[in-house]
């Protein structure tokens, strides 16, 4: 894998541009992309399992900042972290994370950039949800080694990654365990990067995105037809997902509805004789004809 200037830059920031202990950090870095076999994520699945870390761990990219900088969404209130840890392993969600994040600095900065020229793009926003979240689960024992083994990694092999994280909903209780829990897995130049609000749309979310591209529960005015969170929208996606992992019945019958809709028209035609629409899905078919008119004759044991 050949590194961006941006992969060096970020690394000389983090070092405080101590080009001894940056070159000491960038072959540590070379060494765990090779024992994690890094580039191979890309093409990972798994096991089939993504779909179940996006349903107990909500989290997903939507949309981009003023500045074209794309954003993270952690619905972490709603992270069910039984439900998650019977489906999967800390080992693999750990992956799953730093399988987006590598995708995000390899596709996402550069689809970014060309959308928002001359724009530098080479950091992400996040927006960390605690709606939802309750003092048992805050403290449960699983979720807090969860994060901070996501922290570590995340502050370790991507630095200077993230732009700002705002931290909305934040129950009263959610201060101090975050001083005494997670504050020391962090750098002091990560933590200056942090705001913590009890507010949903705080007023520097409001400022740092345009309203059409920022979620309506954050204040803005995008309501995805999946949640905002599994959406993908963004300059690096022409699909947009429109199922929500939480509630896959309500969004792909929506979606299959619309599709029977398409599929019903494509059987109409227009009959030449008389200049009238056919419906074939309104009419008996030729096999179910034949099957009626071939039970007449079977044997009453037979039929």
């Amino acid at each position: 894998m050949l590194f961006t200037r941006g992969v060096f830059a970020r690394i000389l920031v983090a070092n405080d541009f101590n080009q001894k202990k940056a070159f000491e950090r960038l072959v540590d870095y070379c060494k765990w992309r090779h024992r994690m076999q890094v580039d191979l994520l890309l093409e990972h699945d798994f096991m089939g399992k993504e779909d179940a870390i996006r349903e107990f761990m909500p989290t997903g990219f939507h949309e981009t900042d003023k500045q074209g900088r794309p954003i993270l969404i952690v619905n972490a209130g709603q992270i069910k972290i039984t439900e998650l840890l019977q489906c999967t392993n800390p080992e693999s969600i750990t992956k799953w994370i730093i399988k987006e994040l590598e995708h995000t600095w390899r596709e996402k900065f550069d689809r970014c950039e060309q959308a928002y020229k001359p724009q530098k793009v080479d950091q992400i926003r996040m927006i960390i949800d605690l709606k939802g979240a309750t003092l048992k689960q805050i403290t449960n024992k699983h979720l807090n080694l969860l994060w901070k083994e996501i922290s570590k990694e995340l502050n370790k092999r991507f630095p200077e990654f993230v732009h700002s994280i705002v931290i909305v909903n934040a129950p009263m209780f959610f201060e101090s365990f975050f001083l005494s829990e997670l504050k020391p897995q962090m750098s002091e130049r990560t933590f200056a990067k942090i705001q913590m609000t009890g507010q949903s749309s705080p007023a520097c979310l409001v400022e740092a995105v345009d309203p059409e591209k920022l979620p309506a529960v954050y204040g803005g005015l995008c309501k995805c037809v999946a949640q905002c969170v599994y959406s993908d929208k963004g300059p690096w996606s022409a699909v947009l997902n429109v199922v929500d992992f939480q509630n896959k019945q309500l969004t792909t019958t929506e979606v299959e509805f619309q599709e029977n809709i398409a599929a019903r028209e494509e059987f109409k035609f227009r009959d030449d004789s008389d200049d009238e629409k056919v419906d074939l899905l309104d009419q008996v078919s030729d096999l179910d004809k034949l099957k009626a008119a071939f039970s007449k004759h079977l044997p009453p044991e037979s039929q």
